[in-house]
């Protein structure tokens, strides 16, 4: 079915068809200057408004697209959420310059070990610590505009945090998280046999903790018990590089790779969601 084909026509003629039909009728003026009669109907009720048009315009102004007024409302209240501080950027790490060197070079390394000592998946593990807060209080609160005394009601432990470290291997196998308390004392209470639990005075691990980590979490995956070789991949905190941890290493015959700095996010299992 063709389409149906659509005229423009400008002020002048539709004021030409309009006092025609006002001397006659739609019917009569739709014969004569071949129009629709919905459109004369139209531009009778218009009259006005086309009488004070220009003569060349082909049509008359139609109102502002709703899209158009939804995108100026749209802009203004993004507008307004940003000078009230709701909406915030972060700055994301940054990678060395070299990166690319560091992760090839990196990759490299635990190729060439794995080739060397013929590691199985089981035997190929990832560690790393992250502190976790108790309380994390937001900055910002619901409250009435215009007062001038706005109270904050927190726990009380906001600045009470723990260590969790966790392991895997290769494989897809949880090694036994180890949680590090912020105290001198060891708690009182029962602890559950999952996970293994020490105190610290500054609640953070450092080479002792790493030492005792790779005595009773590390022997206790898949091959460590027959002394078999294995291979952890680490950050460079320097709880990982001290004397005795790498004596521990080797008398568990563990290879360690330690992942370049600056390249944690990119390489680090255990914090990597794409892992």
């Amino acid at each position: 079915m063709p389409k149906r084909q659509r005229n423009a026509y400008n002020s002048n003629f539709k004021l030409k068809v309009v006092s025609y039909a006002d001397q006659h009728i739609n019917a009569t003026a739709e014969r004569e200057y071949g129009v629709n009669k919905k459109l004369v109907r139209d531009w009778r009720k218009k009259k006005t408004k086309l009488i004070s048009l220009d003569g060349p315009l082909k049509k008359m102004r139609q109102n502002p697209s709703p899209l158009e007024a939804l995108e100026k409302d749209l802009l203004n209240w993004v507008t307004e959420l940003c000078q009230q501080g709701y909406i915030r950027t972060h700055i994301a790490q940054k990678l060395p310059a070299d990166v690319e060197k560091k992760v090839e070079n990196f990759h490299l390394f635990v190729l060439k070990h794995r080739k060397l000592h013929n590691f199985p998946l089981a035997a190929i593990g990832n560690m790393d610590e992250t502190l976790i807060s108790f309380d994390l209080p937001s900055n910002w609160t619901v409250h009435f505009k215009g007062e001038k005394t706005v109270s904050m009601k927190t726990t009380g432990a906001e600045k009470s945090y723990i260590t969790v470290v966790l392991g895997c291997m290769a494989d897809g196998m949880k090694l036994k998280p180890m949680v590090v308390f912020k105290r001198k004392t060891m708690p009182k209470e029962k602890l559950p046999a999952v996970m293994l639990v020490h105190v610290n005075k500054k609640g953070w691990m450092n080479k002792d903790l790493c030492n005792m980590w790779l005595e009773r979490v590390w022997s206790t995956s898949p091959g460590a018990l027959i002394n078999r070789k294995s291979l952890l991949v680490w950050d460079m905190f320097r709880g990982h590089l001290g004397d005795k941890v790498k004596r521990t290493l080797k008398s568990m015959k563990v290879t360690q790779a330690v992942i370049p700095g600056g390249c944690t996010s990119v390489e680090q299992a255990v914090q990597n969601k794409d892992a």
